[in-house]
């Protein structure tokens, strides 16, 4: 099902990567704070923006392929153009470290997972100008992902506290409000999907009626974290927040999945922290059975994992500077 295509490693260690909509590239958050933009299929350098003054961990290209933003460990957050590699926009500093974010469909906003020294939760930023608007949710604990609903005008979020949550969008700034009834109604509420485990990073399916979760090896008891011998990616109905199937066959952390775009199969990739072994699994998403399980893709601490747009490629990446390109033989 998936066949190595080709293998390099860079002298950066990539961190997030994320295809542009044409496919015909990737761009790659680096730990330099630099994002390299490589051609694809062959994953030779397009193009260098300049960095950020630390390593970046979210990163996000525009629904219309024009502007990349990307994010860092310290807070910093810019927009470059495409096309000249220039800054366009740089964001007002609110967080003390951003983990995940993503551009809005009509490249309006800008929704990101952070940290505010021991508060935890998601923030809006207008992208034109850069402009913080307001916190949207808070966490028990860190923001491992955010997303806006595909299909809708909801957003999505999900933390080490086990829960995923699904909240009305509005740009509005906060309050004042006469009473709850009131916020109630200019901002909707709060939906929640509970689970026992940690969850790491999730996908929505592009037919909008499901996510799946994917999981670290900490089972959830009383707020503590009990170390467990697997991890697994679980399928909830978006609705309803039923539970529908899993997906079991990882030994770590569950670092990064994907969906294909006909929504017929799941990618996984797992790793302990900055360690080995690497596994990466291809799985049935109607059966939850694996068609192709690939142990130690990379040397160490597996990164990300992605489809191109057409579904064909899967490129994956580790903290060892290793680039991996598969083809995808379905």
């Amino acid at each position: 099902m998936l066949e190595l295509f080709r293998r390099f490693r860079r002298p950066w260690v990539p961190q997030v990567i994320k295809f542009t909509p044409s496919g015909d590239f990737t761009c790659v958050g680096t730990m330099s704070g630099k994002i390299w933009v490589l051609n694809f299929p062959n994953g030779d350098p397009a193009r260098i923006f300049g960095k950020l003054n630390s390593g970046i961990t979210a990163l996000d290209v525009s629904s219309d392929g024009n502007i990349i933003v990307g994010a860092s460990i310290r807070g910093e957050m810019a927009a470059w153009d495409f096309n000249t590699g220039e800054i366009v926009v740089k964001f007002q500093k609110k967080a003390d470290t951003i983990r995940t974010l993503e551009i809005s469909r009509d490249n309006k906003w800008v929704l990101a997972g952070a940290d505010f020294g021991t508060s935890f939760g998601t923030s809006l930023w207008d992208l034109k100008s850069g402009k913080y608007i307001k916190d949207v949710l808070l966490h028990r604990d860190y923001v491992t992902q955010v997303a806006f609903e595909r299909n809708g005008n909801r957003m999505i979020s999900s933390s080490m506290d086990g829960k995923l949550s699904i909240a009305p969008f509005n740009s509005k700034p906060y309050g004042p409000w006469k009473d709850v009834e009131e916020y109630l109604e200019e901002f909707g509420h709060r939906e929640v999907i509970e689970t026992p485990y940690t969850i790491k990073c999730f996908v929505e399916t592009h037919d909008g009626r499901y996510i799946i979760t994917g999981h670290g090896n900490h089972l959830i008891i009383n707020n503590t974290f009990e170390l467990i011998d697997e991890a697994r990616a679980m399928i909830w109905e978006k609705e309803s927040k039923e539970f529908v199937q899993e997906f079991i066959g990882h030994k770590d952390h569950i670092v990064k999945v994907d969906i294909s775009p006909d929504d017929r199969y799941l990618i996984s990739a797992s790793s302990p922290l900055d360690a080995a072994p690497t596994f990466i699994a291809l799985w049935d998403v109607k059966t939850g059975e694996p068609l192709c399980l690939i142990e130690n893709p990379h040397y160490i601490g597996m990164t990300s994992i992605a489809f191109s747009p057409d579904g064909k490629w899967l490129i994956s990446s580790a903290i060892d500077g290793t680039i991996r390109i598969w083809k995808v033989n379905a």
